[in-house]
């Protein structure tokens, strides 16, 4: 049996409090390093977080994490990331978020230099500069997360902003992760094939695109893979689905599966959160079964060529 990956995962655990008009207010954990952390260790890696946040809120934020058999490492800082996530019915787009206070930047000599993966899940423009990623090794895995590279960091509604950096840090990452309207906006396209393109371009090796119901695409220099939403049941909530997908594609790359077998296994794991609340007990065995009983009567093409101008709405 080959010995466990080691990841590491670069982010703010956020204290995240939740609003729903059918629910009682209450607080959660919650950004890419704890969602992502969590599905890497299920799915058998060694994972390490880096991460920063205030003393008082330590136990209550990584208590989960290190029942898993997470090694947490909490940096100083006289804040924590939190954000007001509040759901209601009549809210076409599903979430408003306000960002409330934000922990301290991370630098680049944070960065440990004995992991095989780097997953780098910044959550507003300032959490950690461009010299993170490069400080990471050569012979290194990097993936980025962008979401937070676009985000205003400005307490309160948070909104889409321009980045000058942002072709920096993808030029620095092996992998990038975005969702279609993270994409559309960080890339000024107006498809999302365009969008890839922009990113490729940029010097990415790899660009997952998530799109919800809509499954995902998977871009490499040989074209773009059309990966489908599994799901295991009625949706549930998909917060975290973006996260643990990038966790779950860069294991299966390093283990040795192509972009567009990763790209299926990963929307696999997604799904499995998408149905639940937080993310379940999910294992490799589990997701494989899933994409092997969906795949079985599905023979639609699967590899869009993408090119300027493409439509994919229409795109085979």
């Amino acid at each position: 049996m080959d010995p466990p990956i080691n990841l590491c995962f670069l982010g703010h655990i956020t204290r995240d409090l939740i609003r729903h008009e059918l629910l009682q207010p209450f607080a959660q954990p919650g950004g890419n390093a704890w969602y992502g952390a969590q599905a890497a260790t299920r799915l058998g890696a060694n994972v390490r977080v880096i991460t920063r946040m205030a003393p008082d809120d330590v136990p209550s934020l990584t208590r989960e994490l290190v029942a898993l058999g997470v090694e947490v490492e909490v940096l100083s800082s006289s804040a924590t990331t939190t954000f007001v996530n509040e759901y209601w019915s009549g809210n076409p787009d599903g979430r408003r978020q306000r960002l409330l206070s934000t922990a301290t930047a991370f630098e680049s000599s944070d960065v440990p230099g004995d992991a095989a993966v780097y997953v780098f899940g910044p959550l507003t423009l300032v959490d950690m500069e461009v010299e993170c990623l490069a400080a990471a090794p050569k012979d290194a895995l990097t993936a980025l997360d962008i979401q937070g590279l676009i985000r205003s960091s400005d307490i309160g509604p948070v909104t889409h902003v321009r980045n000058p950096a942002l072709a920096d840090y993808v030029r620095l990452s092996t992998i990038v992760k975005a969702s279609r309207e993270e994409a559309l906006s960080a890339s000024r396209a107006t498809s999302v094939l365009e969008a890839l393109d922009w990113f490729r371009n940029k010097g990415a090796r790899e660009v997952l695109l998530t799109m919800g119901r809509d499954g995902s695409l998977v871009a490499t220099r040989d074209g773009v893979y059309d990966i489908p939403a599994y799901r295991v049941s009625d949706e549930i909530d998909t917060t975290g689905c973006g996260d643990t997908y990038l966790a779950a594609y860069v294991l299966k790359r390093v283990e040795g599966l192509c972009p567009e077998e990763a790209g299926h296994f990963a929307s696999a794991v997604a799904g499995f959160v998408a149905c639940a609340h937080g993310v379940p007990s999910i294992t490799a065995g589990k997701a494989t079964k899933l994409v092997s009983g969906a795949r079985a009567t599905d023979i639609r093409p699967r590899l869009r060529r993408s090119h300027p101008g493409s439509n994919p709405e229409h795109s085979s």
